[in-house]
């Protein structure tokens, strides 16, 4: 301070407090009120401040310190050296504005009845806060605190703000209590490890836009207000291990620069929009991690009771949600993982939706329960392995993935877009046209070849939906266009669907060829005059199907022939068409077969 300073005794200190007066420019070695019962304001402007002991006393009226510094301990309360000595109460407020402790500041134990405010104030040693009551609002705006802080066990019982604080060293609210309106945090700045494990926090907790270079420990911390963290950049390990957050909770546009451990949390609804992961995120421990732990039993997977969203969070290193139970609806669409995704064995009661995620290595799923999973226009550079996965619904339309690990029997029916209230048939095409490849891949020929079929019948019935619609919205010579092509539909629906299979299914063939044999041999055998044969054969049943067999594949012995004045020549010519056909289809599916 340049201007000088008058020293102050303390009496002349109590005499001046008595009479109501303002102590300004004054040095005062000792402010010493232990034991002291004080009934009027004491207000100190400007001033230089030896030390200050207020252990045991009560302060009944406001006490303001301001531009004020204080050269050595602040003594109001218990440390740990100092357990049995005697905190002091403040009944009205508590105001600091801009002071400087240059040595600790003790207030462990200390009962703020009314405000507490300590704004803009520098703490060059120690702050203890330990046990410390704020019973109602505690003002810390704009402090630096250059060494230690602690507020352990603290408890703030309407409004506890921390708002653009500096914390150079380590910092504990563990097992700090926030009881009232808010708990705000915002703007803060760290540069070593903040610890708020297993506080309580009844009110609305904010940490927005801050920058956290230690660690930041939530363990078994208990939120039953909303939570926010929007912005801050966490720039060492985040630790929320068993944390409760029992109503909405905002992680949005988040920067976890370290590893972040999510493991044991119960969220309510949260959103994660836009967050980066740089290190690797643990909503569990992966198994193999779990089996080398000896209290393993003791590791639980997250679970998320309500609606999260993970919309366009970038995972830069491994994501695993092993085992995590969603009840509700999740989003994690246009989601980049840069590593693997791993969400073995995660239940899903709602709907769960991968649309449009980038995955730079395999995203597995195995053992999942799942009822409803999309992977719309998603880009899997591996595997997508849903191996052993309970489905109801999927969907993986215009999906770009390597290789798909799924049975058939875990697809039978279950495409979204198979849907038969609102089918989609051209996405269930392109889907199971994925499929096909991926069967392929996997050397699983029989499946591959029933991949195959649902996507011709999915292409079939989207081009009859689609005449359908177009000959209801036509003119009267466009609808007869659209007529002409039913018998082609048909045709294909009876014959190159139903029974042949497109070519996959070779017994259908088998099938269809004995029937078309047997039903022209019937023709034959009811019509012999319309025939031309050897006068000494007899001419049964028998004979006609032998004539049909020959006709149908083409071989045509001569002996037989039908009467040229007759309808029987188009008839014979039909079923020499059908063989030719079908026979062609016989041989190359089964030769596939034997090839394959």
């Amino acid at each position: 301070m340049d201007t000088k300073l008058t020293p102050l005794e303390m009496p002349q200190l109590l005499k001046k407090v008595a009479n109501g007066e303002t102590i300004e420019n004054c040095h005062i070695a000792v402010f010493d009120l232990r034991e002291h019962q004080v009934a009027a304001d004491i207000d100190i402007k400007n001033s230089i401040i030896g030390q200050i002991i207020l252990t045991g006393c009560e302060v009944q009226h406001k006490l303001s310190l301001e531009n004020v510094t204080v050269e050595n301990v602040l003594n109001a309360g218990r440390d740990i050296r100092e357990r049995d000595v005697n905190p002091a109460k403040f009944h009205s407020a508590v105001i600091f504005k801009n002071c400087k402790f240059k040595d600790r500041a003790i207030f462990g134990h200390c009962e703020f009845k009314t405000l507490m405010s300590c704004q803009d104030c520098v703490f060059y040693e120690d702050a203890v806060f330990d046990k410390a009551q704020f019973q109602e609002q505690a003002y810390f705006w704009g402090s630096q605190f250059k060494h230690k802080v602690s507020f352990n066990h603290a408890s703030f019982t309407i409004e506890a703000h921390f708002d653009k604080c500096d914390f150079r060293d380590s910092v504990q609210f563990e097992h700090a209590h926030f009881k009232g309106q808010d708990a705000s945090f915002n703007y803060i700045t760290t540069q070593l490890n903040i610890n708020f494990s297993h506080i309580k926090c009844d009110c609305f907790f904010a940490c927005r836009k801050s920058t956290i270079d230690g660690e930041l420990n939530f363990k078994d911390a208990d939120f039953h207000g909303e939570v926010d963290f929007q912005d801050s950049e966490l720039r060492g390990k985040s630790i929320f291990e068993n944390a409760q957050f029992h109503q909405r909770t905002n992680f949005s546009y988040v920067q976890f620069m370290n590893a972040a451990f999510f493991y044991g949390c119960s969220f309510a609804q949260v959103t994660f929009l836009n967050a980066q992961f740089h290190g690797e995120v643990l909503f569990n421990l992966d198994s193999h991690t779990r089996r080398s732990l000896d209290n393993n039993d003791e590791i639980r997977a997250a679970q998320f009771h309500d609606h999260s969203d993970f919309t366009n969070v970038r995972f830069h290193k491994r994501a695993i949600f092993e085992q995590v139970l969603f009840d509700k609806q999740s989003h994690f669409a246009s989601c980049f993982f840069g590593e693997q995704a791993n969400f073995i064995g995660i239940t899903v009661k709602d709907y769960i939706c991968f649309d449009s995620v980038y995955c730079n290595q395999e995203f597995s799923a195995v053992n999942a329960q799942l009822k409803t999973i999309t992977f719309n226009y998603a880009n899997i550079n591996r595997r997508l392995d849903l191996s052993d996965a309970t489905l109801e619904q999927l969907s993986f339309y215009k999906a770009a993935v390597d290789l798909i690990v799924i049975e058939k029997e875990q697809m039978r029916r279950k495409l979204i877009h198979e849907d038969p209230q609102q089918p989609s048939y051209d996405k269930c095409a392109e889907e199971y046209l994925l499929l096909k490849e991926s069967f392929f891949q996997r050397g699983l020929h029989d499946e591959e070849d029933w991949a195959y079929f649902k996507f011709r019948q999915a292409k079939r019935k989207y081009r009859t939906k689609k005449n359908l619609q177009q000959f209801s919205e036509a003119s009267f010579v466009r609808k007869l266009f659209y007529l002409s092509k039913l018998p082609l539909s048909l045709f294909e629906r009876i014959l190159i669907d139903r029974a042949t299979g497109y070519g996959t299914r070779p017994l259908n063939i088998t099938i269809v060829a004995i029937s078309f044999i047997l039903f022209f041999g019937a023709i034959y055998s009811s019509f012999p005059d319309t025939l031309v044969k050897p006068p000494s054969m007899p001419f049964g049943f028998a004979q006609a199907v032998y004539f049909s067999f020959a006709t149908f594949t083409t071989m045509g012995f001569g002996d037989i022939q039908p009467r040229l004045d007759t309808i029987m020549p188009y008839v014979v010519s039909t079923e020499a068409f059908l063989g030719l056909f079908i026979m062609t289809l016989f041989v190359g599916t089964y030769t596939r077969k034997i090839i394959r």
